[in-house]
């Protein structure tokens, strides 16, 4: 990509893996703290200690979050941590069994970016965490519907990474907006959205890579990449991709791993 665009696990892999420098791993820009049982569903992925990208618990267990965010990265050196505001402490931490990118998925330009994590040993309802209902096939969220993304990357760029979760509401934009202000990615009209302001405010940032973004309890869509806050960010349209996240997890799954106490 070009442009200043941004993937977290692009960067963040250079970073993790060759330095390790955490200090230039990012956050939400203008975004607030906030407590995990506000957002049970979150959970942050880490590789050696450093964040790697957030993502939703969607099954006990199984977690949804961007396919670039498993590109190079074995799954023998992750792990997700749920229940906890703090991506270093607390809550619960299992390992990754399985990982998979959807078979579409095209890096660069972020086309089908949405990928799966199977946890080595499923989650049992302690209180401390729930599932997040998915949109449902073709479904995909109305222009001006206001949203709520959260995660663990920068406030700032340069910044450094948060030691707490944080939040920020972004509204739904127009479809042509969102194609006319990335012009040179070619963005997909039923697998992309756009959700924030295209001037200097509240965005994601780097770290946020494959969190959520929820409107009124339900999943709408998971963060792809964007663009420093210049422009609105893009994130993958979970229902166009719904069908293959069902198929995926129930052909991978016993009956009593799908039993979940939701989010609403």
């Amino acid at each position: 990509m070009s442009r200043n665009i941004w993937t977290s696990c692009c960067i963040l892999l250079v970073i993790v893996v060759q330095s390790e420098a955490s200090g230039k791993i990012r956050r939400i820009v203008g975004g607030s703290t906030l407590p995990i049982k506000i957002v049970p569903y979150q959970v942050s992925i880490a590789i050696r200690g450093e964040l790697l990208c957030g993502g939703s618990i969607i099954a006990p267990k199984w977690i949804l979050t961007a396919a670039h965010c498993l590109m190079v990265v074995n799954d023998n050196v992750m792990i997700v941590r749920v229940g906890s505001d703090q991506y270093r402490h607390g809550g619960i931490v299992r390992d990754v069994q399985w990982s998979v990118s959807h078979p579409g998925f095209n890096h660069p330009e972020g086309h089908n970016d949405i990928g799966l994590i199977l946890l080595n040993e499923m989650l049992y309802n302690n209180g401390l965490w729930k599932c997040v209902l998915l949109a449902q096939q073709g479904q995909r969220p109305l222009e001006g519907a206001i949203s709520m993304a959260s995660g663990w990357g920068t406030t700032a760029d340069p910044g450094q990474i948060s030691e707490r979760l944080k939040y920020t509401f972004l509204p739904v934009t127009s479809m042509d907006s969102c194609l006319q202000n990335y012009t040179w990615i070619g963005l997909d009209r039923n697998n992309h959205f756009c959700a924030g302001y295209f001037v200097n405010r509240t965005c994601t940032c780097y770290g946020d890579s494959g969190g959520p973004l929820v409107i009124d309890g339900l999943q709408y869509g998971l963060l792809s990449f964007g663009n420093d806050c210049i422009f609105a960010d893009v994130f993958t349209n979970v229902g166009s991709f719904r069908s293959w996240i069902d198929a995926i997890v129930i052909r991978y799954s016993f009956p009593h791993e799908l039993q979940c106490p939701y989010f609403s």
